[in-house]
């Protein structure tokens, strides 16, 4: 569109040169450039119009305009026999003054935000060399090398239950973690048209500190006060989810027709006053935080300092993973295990726990509480000791679970070496789901990419977008989320150090 507008800002070299040319009207919309170098600002819904305003190539090329960018600009006089009227000058591209946008980085050069995908790593397919699909996973590779993503997840895992002759079985997952098993109303791991209803999360700390060594109101820990109460919460837990299932499936289904149409939920159509028949097919999610802090609060050590804490760890995973399991059969409903992301609780969890028991070094003296079974982020540990230690956990979360390694920005450019550790994880370890994290630092004026601070190397700028994978996503520059995030993220020790 355009419209007239006398009090818009000139450049002074076209106020002063030029006055004569200006028709005092300003074009502002979407520009498409052309293959021969010039461009259209379009003006009717993005499609070319006669009301169209030409861009000249040496304007293009001096601000380095792209397809897609919003110009807005005064428009010269039109000539007598001219189809288009033509931009005599930019005064802003995508908002920024014109002086701004010469060295702002290509579009194509940023890293996409939520770009999730998922790589399907499957022997046979693509895992091998010869397998059929094998450039495939190198090509995959080579993009996580630049962009964190893919993930890779583990179609060989021994809790996919895969049927070859349905595709509908086929092992998957959410890009953060979540993902689905066993669906007891049809007797089968067919993963279409259900999901993950509701989790709730078990503050595992709580118990530790209650029952441990770490308030000094014992030498040894209480365990049997700890497997008692940890019944209680697992009993709470399930009451818990029960109540919000309850609600979920009294709700009518017109309060969410995206769900229960175009077969987007499983037996929709036979939803009519409640939604339990659609509804029964996904899963009450039973998560969990804090195993490191529950650990350090009871023995004064965390599960990966100690194989004794760690073997206690695991023994409450699998307690957990038997909960579930009766709590299916006893509600004919499909529970899951839940290893969750966390991404407020961490802090929520932590700032209660410590306004109920002060500051406990090791358990609440940091700004986070560690999610799920993680190793804790600040821990010294190789690649492989850190895959070691969490991979005896990842066979229990039927509802999800992710694996980290951090790499410094050099070393995930080796890609034979990002080969071998997945091939590690997944076939040594049977780990079922696998992601990789380092620093993704873009200076927004210059475009320059690299791991680095406050300031852009190249131009020294500070106008620069920090990314951090935080709970299974690239979403945002980490300094926009909380503050225990943001400070999980920068106590995050790269294992490729120690590797």
């Amino acid at each position: 569109t355009y419209t007239t507008n006398k009090e818009i800002t000139q450049p002074e070299a076209v106020r002063e040169e030029q006055p004569s040319l200006d028709s005092g009207q300003t074009a502002d919309g979407i520009l498409e450039v052309m293959a021969d170098g010039f461009g259209f600002i379009r003006c009717e819904n993005f499609l070319p119009g006669e009301n169209d305003i030409y861009v000249s190539p040496a304007m293009i090329r001096r601000y380095n305009l792209k397809t897609g960018d919003m110009v807005r600009g005064n428009i010269r006089v039109k000539n007598q026999g001219e189809k288009f009227a033509a931009l005599l000058y930019i005064t802003s591209v995508n908002g920024f003054r014109a002086d701004e946008i010469p060295r702002r980085p290509n579009f194509e050069d940023l890293t996409p935000i939520f770009p999730i995908s998922i790589f399907q790593y499957k022997a046979g397919c693509n895992a091998n060399p010869g397998d059929p699909n094998y450039d495939l996973k190198q090509m995959a590779i080579e993009s996580l090398s630049k962009r964190i993503y893919p993930n890779f997840v583990n179609c060989d895992y021994s809790q996919a239950h895969e049927d070859p002759n349905n595709k509908d079985t086929y092992f998957a997952t959410m890009g953060c973690r979540t993902m689905l098993g066993y669906d007891r109303h049809t007797d089968s791991y067919n993963r279409v048209g259900r999901g993950n209803l509701v989790p709730n999360t078990m503050i595992l700390p709580k118990l530790g500190i209650e029952y441990g060594v770490c308030l000094g109101k014992r030498e040894t820990p209480d365990l049997d006060g700890f497997w008692s109460a940890f019944e209680d919460l697992l009993m709470l837990c399930e009451q818990g989810l029960l109540e919000r299932f309850d609600i979920m499936v009294n709700q009518p289904p017109e309060a969410a027709p995206f769900m229960y149409q175009n077969g987007t939920m499983k037996d929709a159509q036979d939803c009519v006053m409640s939604n339990y028949e659609a509804l029964k097919h996904g899963t009450l999610a039973m998560g969990y935080i804090g195993i490191a802090e529950m650990c350090q609060a009871l023995f004064g050590k965390n599960h990966a300092e100690d194989p004794t804490v760690h073997e206690f760890a695991l023994s409450v995973i699998k307690r957990m993973s038997a909960f579930v399991k009766e709590c299916a059969e006893r509600n004919d409903l499909n529970f899951s295990l839940y290893a969750t992301p966390a991404e407020g609780l961490c802090r929520t969890a932590l700032v209660a726990l410590r306004n109920q028991y002060g500051v406990i070094e090791n358990v609440t003296s940091r700004e986070y509480l560690t999610n799920s079974h993680h190793v804790p982020v600040w821990m010294k540990v190789s690649i492989n000791e850190k895959l070691k230690l969490e991979a005896p956990f990842c066979k229990y979360p039927t509802g999800g679970c992710i694996t980290y390694v951090e790499l410094d920005s050099t070393f995930v450019k080796n890609t034979k070496a990002i080969e071998q550790i997945i091939d590690y994880a997944f076939q040594k370890l049977d780990i079922p789901y696998l992601a990789f994290n380092f620093p993704i630092d873009s200076c927004l004026d210059c475009g320059y990419q690299a791991e680095f601070n406050d300031a852009c190397p190249e131009c020294g700028s500070r106008n620069i977008q920090q990314l951090r994978r935080v709970t299974g996503y690239l979403t945002t520059d980490y300094r926009h989320f909380n503050k225990g995030k943001q400070s999980e993220v920068e106590h995050r020790v790269k294992h490729s150090k120690f590797s």
